[in-house]
């Protein structure tokens, strides 16, 4: 195909071939590109990046040339087009980065989130200066006031203060290190971007993930001063810019408090001062790298002798309020790998991104984890396979510059166009083990007329000699075509790489002979086929459907999951049935069949609503009985005979406590739930799981039935049960019959008799230290450990003295003993075996304070079985390692089945919330190995059958799955559910049903785990 100047050219592809098809959907000859001529209100020039957004079949291009972003309907091959609404259109997103370097950084790549419809913009830069650190988040939903979108345009109205949009504009800014050639890739459902530094003079560069949802935060800009090249900025957090509205109160509250984090505050955009001198306005508008220094001030430096001030604050007009305003970004996810990273593609069935380096000779590829942000990397040697043995092992020459994925057989296909060689690699050995191999045509010789996996041994009647084998092996994999091409003195485009897994086909595409090759990966038909059948996704409608708005769990982000659903009694056949489910992939025929756990779901009133007839979506309605209890499915497809690979369908179910609390009127108030515990038998009575839930909103307990034969199980039973302010860690005596809770805000903790038909008080509250947090109870010799966090201690409370011999009065209070030395304790868990005397030990998450650096973690072990309980130290009457953790822990959780080759099984593990890890604790010989989650995990619990953790991970709203049993342990999963920030989730190990608390949204979340 000739090259196209300024145009978009769309393709239909089908088996070895790509057919040109124009705006309408009509196929032409050579090419029929959309141009600026084509449509309006459509501008296209020197485009440099490209977007699908597949949901809404789009492509959004950022435009080199012009600085701009169009959107473009994709076609319909030969059919009647149904364009997503408001498009096609672009977006002058010229005015983004005011004053900042020079040369100015240009708009160089775009990846679009098909959720939200929000693009990221990363910018090219050829100047080392922090100044010009920016990306920009467009929001591409229709400018349409009758159907908002939840985005906005807060920046384009800062950036151009008469625009009255709503849509397709500047929603926010993000702080990013990118150099020349930055790449994006959006991971599918998580509303994250994962860019590249993109190589070149680049400050800092690292990998960044972005919440491409997340607004900018904004500040009114009361003053700001330049003195000897520091310029000081103070802010009015009294007032809010516009659009936000200033409160009605007087005085004013503080509705735009100033939330840029020290340490971390990036580049922030400043835009409406006005300085005493007019010729210093680049000192005060624009980009620039700040730094917070106090709690309404941050400050930046610029490169002047020059003095003066700017003022600031806000003036009326009859067009409306403007303000002098700072914009600036939330902290991003920031993974130090390489800055000379360039193309980066994300596996949507693993979650793994795959990043190419372009600038080095020895690891050309970098794998990234998202589950656990662990990364890895794959080297080439030139001409060397994993079947190519012997091989010298020289370095391959620069630069492999793309990646793209082959999800269905988890195949990662990379392009180094200067050699004009693809690569197909596995990413689990992290070995190349093929290149494309192009043979004899008609203008290529000398490459012969089979492929040759290994030239040293290939047969004598394909090659004569090594060395001729070796030679037709290089003609085989060096490609036909020039895959560089410079268009100015600065900017090289590169090619790229595409695949279409339903096809099993890679598309390269060589910029500098404006080509596209088409190969083969090993589809039908090959001595590789495919597997006929695949899914590559599932998703579920949501019950409030919106812009952003991802499977059927309210304010979640688990497109694969849904709710329970029990038809009221009475109500009409199909009330609960979920019609909408769509399942993603390829080989979809008439006839399938859709299974979970191996049922078909037509034979129990489920049915199948649309095949696709390109075979890579059905549509099915799931039956109510799938629905009844929370449950985790494997869902596959039978088609043709042949079976997919298996996903996840998840049915959770939802408990509402947002009525649990009301006020002196009876209204409801926020309830606040914060901890959980799990008791499967109390006091040798009848297997009957329940759950004890703190609600701090009304200083109480309630009750959750979590038995699966119980007609009221997910519902609260009885009345909420008063105990002290502020209640929030709790733990379960089994044995005895009773709960402990911590009353934070009244010193005491609350004993609680579980064996009564109504949960009552067993004795009046106990008083421990200050501000009791966490509580673990050693079940065994009958004593609880609470955690006073301000109080530098734990007590320990003897429950058996409630018990006392037959014929004795029990006392009206248990003895408390206190045990100090213990730094800032927040959560407790207990081994009933370790100690010297074989009595038990609770392990105690704390703070280890240490001059001239910032605080860090402990673990504090506490000998329990003792007459007196004792820190244990190392002394001659105790011997026990602490345990140090990256920083401060607020869960921990002791897994008895772990065999540690000591003296005493089982091991401890506890989150370190600073660096998102899961670290293991033997307190026998100290540390252990660490695994790393989800953002800022604070909740976690553990289910000793299986072996799995679950973390809630507070900063990134998600949970975390881990693997304990693996070696070393793994996470396995991540997937979008809020949670609580300490003690919010809790496992029970004989039905494998977790409850997570849902603080924000007033619920729990009956959630099953996996096997």
């Amino acid at each position: 195909t000739p090259p196209v100047a300024g145009g978009v050219q769309f393709y239909a592809i089908a088996k070895g071939t790509l057919t040109p098809v124009d705006s309408t959907g009509a196929t032409c000859a050579t090419s029929c590109p959309v141009t600026s001529q084509s449509f309006s209100n459509v501008s296209i020039s020197t485009p440099t990046g490209v977007s699908v957004n597949r949901t809404l079949h789009t492509a959004a291009i950022v435009n080199y040339g012009n600085q701009s972003v169009t959107v473009l309907p994709i076609p319909v091959p030969g059919a009647s087009q149904n364009p997503a609404p408001g498009t096609p259109f672009t977006i002058d997103i010229s005015g983004a980065l005011q004053n900042s370097v020079n040369p100015a950084p240009v708009p160089y790549s775009i990846a679009v989130d098909p959720d939200a419809n929000l693009a990221l913009v990363a910018y090219s830069s050829t100047v080392v200066s922090t100044a010009a650190n920016l990306g920009f988040v467009v929001n591409l939903n229709p400018d349409s006031a009758t159907n908002p979108n939840p985005y906005g345009c807060t920046l384009d109205h800062a950036v151009n203060p008469s625009s009255t949009k709503v849509g397709q504009c500047l929603a926010s800014q993000v702080t990013l290190n990118t150099g020349q050639y930055p790449q994006i890739a959006t991971a599918p459902h998580g509303h994250l971007a994962v860019v590249t530094p993109g190589g070149g003079p680049v400050a800092g560069g690292v990998v960044r993930g972005v919440d491409v949802t997340k607004p900018s935060a904004a500040n009114v800009i009361l003053s700001s001063t330049l003195t000897a090249g520091l310029v000081t900025v103070t802010i009015d957090a009294s007032h809010c810019p516009p659009p936000l509205a200033d409160p009605s109160a007087t005085p004013p509250t503080n509705p735009c408090p100033f939330t840029m984090v020290p340490g971390n505050s990036g580049t922030a955009l400043i835009t409406g001062l006005k300085p005493g001198n007019s010729a210093n306005d680049a000192f005060f508008n624009g980009n620039f790298p700040v730094n917070v220094t106090s709690g309404n001030s941050f400050t930046y430096t610029v490169n002047t002798t020059a003095s003066d001030s700017a003022q600031g604050g806000c003036q009326s007009s009859a067009t409306g309020k403007t303000c002098a305003t700072v914009f600036y970004g939330l902290p991003n996810q920031t993974i130090q790998i390489t800055p000379t990273l360039q193309g980066v593609a994300i596996n949507p069935i693993t979650q793994t991104a795959a990043m190419a380096d372009a600038n080095s000779t020895s690891f050309q590829i970098n794998l990234l984890n998202a589950l656990d942000q662990s990364t890895s990397s794959i080297g080439f040697s030139a001409t060397c396979t994993a079947f190519n043995t012997p091989c010298a092992g020289a370095p391959e020459l620069l630069g492999t510059t793309s990646v793209a994925w082959q999800p269905y057989t988890n195949a990662l296909v990379s392009y180094n166009p200067k050699l004009n060689q693809v690569s197909i690699s596995d990413p689990v050995s992290r070995e190349r083990y093929a290149f494309a191999c192009e043979l004899n045509n008609a203008t290529k010789t000398n490459a012969g007329t089979v492929c040759i996996t290994n030239p040293n041994n290939a047969p004598a009647t394909v090659c004569p000699s090594v060395s001729a084998c070796q030679q037709m092996f290089l003609n085989q994999i060096t490609l036909q075509g020039t895959g560089t091409a410079t268009l100015t003195g600065s900017l090289t485009l590169f090619g790229g790489i595409a695949v279409d897994p339903a096809t099993n086909q890679a598309l390269v595409l060589m910029s500098g002979s404006g080509t596209i090759d088409i190969i083969d990966l090993g589809g039908p038909g090959t001595t590789t086929p495919l597997k006929p059948t695949h899914i590559s996704g599932v998703v579920v409608p949501s019950p409030t459907p919106g812009v952003g708005v991802i499977g059927g769990v309210p304010n979640a982000l688990v497109p694969q999951a849904t709710l329970t659903c029990v038809p009221p009694p009475g109500s009409p056949a199909g009330t609960c049935n979920l019609s909408g489910v769509k399942i993603f992939g390829a080989g979809f025929v008439s006839g399938l069949q859709v299974r979970l756990d191996g049922v078909d779901i037509a034979t129990q009133g489920g049915t199948l609503d649309n095949i696709a007839a390109s075979g890579r979506e059905v549509d099915v309605t799931i039956p109510a009985s799938f629905l009844a209890l929370p449950h985790h499915y494997a869902l596959d497809v039978l088609s043709n005979s042949a079976p997919s690979n298996v996903v996840d369908f998840l049915v959770i179910q939802s408990v509402d406590l947002s009525k649990v609390c009301t006020d002196s009127s009876g209204n409801p108030v926020n309830t606040q739930p914060s901890s959980v515990a799990i008791a499967d038998q109390i006091a040798n009575g009848p297997f009957s799981p329940f759950g004890l839930i703190s609600v701090s909103g009304c200083n109480s307990i309630v009750k959750l039935d979590l038995n699966p034969a119980s007609p009221t199980f997910g519902q609260l039973l009885g009345s909420p049960v008063s105990v002290g302010t502020t209640p929030e860690g709790l733990a379960i005596s089994q044995k005895l019959g009773l709960a402990v809770v911590a009353n934070h805000g009244t010193n005491t903790a609350s004993i609680l008799d579980l064996t009564q038909s109504a949960v009552v008080q067993k004795v009046p509250d106990v008083t421990t230290g200050a501000n009791p947090t966490g509580v673990g109870i050693d079940d065994v010799i009958g004593v609880a450990v609470v955690a006073n966090t301000r109080d530098n201690s734990v007590s320990v409370i003897n429950l058996a003295s409630l018990f006392p011999p037959a014929g004795t009065t029990p006392p009206t209070t248990p003895t408390v003993t206190s045990v100090g030395g213990i730094q800032q304790p927040i959560a407790v868990a207990i081994d009933p075996d370790r100690g010297a005397n074989n009595q038990g030990v609770a392990v105690v998450s704390a703070v280890q304070l240490s001059s001239g650096i910032g605080p860090s973690g402990s673990l504090a072990v506490v000998e329990i079985g003792f007459a007196t309980p004792i820190l244990c130290q190392n002394t001659t009457s105790t011997t026990c390692a602490s345990g140090l953790v990256s920083s401060p822990p607020t869960g921990v959780v002791f897994d008895p089945t772990v065999f540690t080759g000591t003296a005493n099984h089982g091991v401890f593990y506890a989150n370190s919330s600073g660096t998102n890890t899961i670290v293991q604790f033997n307190p026998d010989t100290g540390g252990g190995s660490s695994v790393n989650v989800g953002i800022n995990p604070t909740s976690l619990a553990i289910n000793p059958q299986t072996g799995a953790i679950l973390t809630s991970n507070s900063a990134s709203n998600t949970i975390s799955i881990v693997d304990s049993i693996s070696n070393p342990f793994k996470t396995q999963q991540t997937l979008g559910l809020p949670g609580s920030p300490t003690f919010g989730v809790a496992i029970d190990q004989f039905t494998n049903l977790a409850v997570i608390v849902d603080q924000a949204n007033m619920r729990v979340l009956l959630f099953p785990m996996p096997n």
